[in-house]
């Protein structure tokens, strides 16, 4: 494409601040735009700093460059960021008002910052124009979207992405990289599908992986249908199957919600589908014993896993079943509240085994919860 130069890498078995696996391989995708004046958009990982330095001069020299454009930002960039910054003192750096803040408190350097408004353009002169759209939560607050208008084409960050590296990316790798990244904040990369669909688009442009220059309307609406949020309201019980009297009261919950018409799943805490499930759905209940006065270790790392962002606002209630004391309900209780979740009543526990009785309490508990429900 003529005057936008790809010097981005291929990450070769990479330490990611993202995916659960230690190592990935994919592309860490960087483009140099030039007019009259020249944009670096997005940096590399850090392990690829010298690559990537290399890559730009072999075009122009970086002390050259005006603009760094970042659409987000990541500790795993460091390092490319600080040797941009160190070889030329006067490039003009570019991003929302928290990733100007993030790249200050990861890099302890100063340097020339413009904070991006939305609908903002910038003239790079010799009819090269670009925009910049304010998207955040994909998946931080810091993100946004560049879109150049002449090239009709948009710089869109995570949204897009896949983990594969320039190979054949089929729909399914990005579906695989929305589940794991962007699923708990589909909302907002809905609203983001909505800002550049009002654009002429001949590409996509992610972060990582394959661009999308083909279809790319079938692909638009491919992909805002992963965006679309269910229609009725999905409840994720959390309990472990080790857990014999909490998880009692965990399938009576279940039968419960079931029986009040709502969309309901039992998770094992100790499975990997219980993280996804966690961030994404709509109302949750978490079940644990209490253990030495403390909640059990497989809850406290399940909740590890939650999204702060993503998770306030969302109702839940806590349960389990205890001995001697019941302090692992309320410490959880308190967890989720402090993550700015809405809390239903306070926790409902039992006694060991849950009787017939506890039982019934329990289902006319849970049944005031999906009562609540019907307006979220």
């Amino acid at each position: 494409m003529k005057d936008i130069f790809y010097v981005g890498v291929h990450g070769n078995r990479t330490k990611s601040d993202f995916f659960d696996k230690p190592l990935i391989d994919t592309s860490y995708n960087s483009y140099l735009i030039k007019g009259d004046k020249t944009a670096l958009i997005e940096t590399v990982h850090s392990d690829y700093a010298e690559e990537f330095i290399q890559k730009i001069e072999k075009i122009i020299p970086v002390s050259n460059i005006d603009y760094l454009i970042c659409n987000y930002t990541g500790t795993e960039y460091l390092k490319s960021i600080e040797q941009i910054l160190s070889k030329n003192s006067e490039i003009k750096v570019i991003g929302t008002i928290p990733a100007v803040k993030n790249l200050k408190e990861m890099t302890n350097m100063t340097f020339n910052e413009h904070v991006a408004k939305n609908g903002e353009t910038l003239e790079l002169g010799n009819n090269k124009t670009l925009e910049f759209l304010i998207a955040p939560c994909l998946p931080w607050q810091d993100t946004m979207l560049t879109y150049a208008h002449q090239n009709e084409i948009v710089f869109s960050g995570r949204l897009f992405a896949s983990k594969t590296a320039f190979n054949a990316c089929i729909s399914c790798e990005r579906e695989e990289y929305f589940n794991e990244i962007l699923a708990p904040h589909r909302v907002f990369a809905g609203n983001a599908i909505d800002l550049i669909a009002e654009k002429t688009l001949k590409g996509i442009f992610p972060c990582h992986g394959s661009p999308v220059i083909k279809d790319v309307q079938e692909n638009l609406k491919n992909y805002f249908a992963l965006c679309r949020k269910e229609e009725n309201v999905q409840v994720a019980v959390f309990c472990s199957e080790d857990n014999k009297n909490t998880m009692k009261m965990a399938c009576e919950i279940v039968k419960t919600l079931k029986r009040c018409h709502m969309s309901v799943n039992l998770y094992d805490v100790n499975d990997k589908s219980a993280v996804k499930a966690l961030n994404t759905s709509d109302a949750l209940a978490f079940g644990t014993p209490t253990i030495n006065k403390n909640a059990s270790k497989a809850m406290w790392r399940l909740l590890s896993e939650a999204d702060a962002v993503n998770l306030k606002g969302k109702p839940y209630f806590v349960f389990g079943s205890y001995g001697w004391s019941g302090e692992g309900t309320e410490l959880v209780h308190r967890f989720l509240s402090q993550l700015r979740m809405k809390p239903f009543e306070k926790p409902i526990c039992t006694v060991f085994t849950p009787s017939d009785s506890d039982l019934k309490h329990i289902s006319e508990y849970t049944s005031r919860f999906a009562d609540s429900l019907k307006n979220i």
